[in-house]
């Protein structure tokens, strides 16, 4: 009876795992990325939990990058069973005399009931206005419609649009202190002069004052640790 209970157990585990499976395609797998301080490229691999079992299945790296320092991936989409997503580099380049670049990769992962094929080619490289900064902390938050990029070096905050991946700039009152967003997309940018800007998940701005602005969401946390931090 306990084998025949333990049997039963397992059927119901795998059916409840390939109906899950099924619902999202990519569910079951992840990509991990390594960035190492003052490298000049990102690492990536993919691993996870297949129907047909789980393991690491491709890896490679994000290239043309002078010193990458924030990534970030797009909404994905689904068709077929191949799914797709932007990923998000900032380069803040090797030299002051040199325009910071939002790098923009297409992730592409083709996934079966045993193996997920990856790749990620890049698709454009997009001044982003601020200029570069090799010593410089960087940030990035976002919604499925923008993404914002400042360094703690400028008070220029470079916005992204993903349907066309235009760009333009945000003028602030002092150097970026903080980015950070909600599960929803609204995304609070802070200023070192204790100044802030909200923006919905649109990109229109809804808040603009002094204080701290900080949004918190149901997978990152906001931090305190560079808000006190002596410059």
């Amino acid at each position: 009876m306990k084998l025949g209970a333990s049997l039963l157990a397992a059927s119901s585990l795998l059916l409840m795992q390939s109906l899950a499976f099924a619902a999202k395609l990519d569910g079951g797998i992840y990509l991990r990325y390594n960035l190492y301080p003052d490298a000049t490229t990102v690492y990536w691999m993919v691993c996870g939990q297949l129907v047909g079992g789980d393991g690491c299945y491709a890896h490679g790296e994000l290239s043309n990058l002078e010193r990458p320092c924030a990534v970030m991936e797009g909404k994905s989409k689904q068709k077929g069973n191949v799914v797709t997503r932007y990923v998000y580099v900032f380069d803040k380049r090797s030299s002051t005399k040199k325009p910071g670049l939002v790098n923009v990769y297409l992730r592409q992962d083709t996934i079966t009931d045993d193996y997920v094929s990856t790749d990620i080619p890049l698709v454009q490289q997009i001044d982003s206005g601020i200029s570069g900064s090799p010593t410089a902390n960087c940030f990035m938050a976002g919604s499925d419609s923008n993404v914002y990029v400042g360094t703690d070096a400028s008070q220029v905050v470079a916005r992204l649009r993903s349907s066309d991946l235009k760009i333009s700039a945000i003028h602030g009152y002092s150097d970026v202190q903080s980015m950070t967003a909600d599960q929803r997309g609204w995304v609070a940018i802070t200023f070192f002069n204790s100044s802030s800007l909200l923006y919905d998940p649109n990109g229109t701005i809804q808040g603009e004052g002094g204080g701290l602005y900080q949004l918190s969401n149901a997978r990152n946390a906001f931090t305190n640790n560079y808000l006190t931090a002596p410059r």
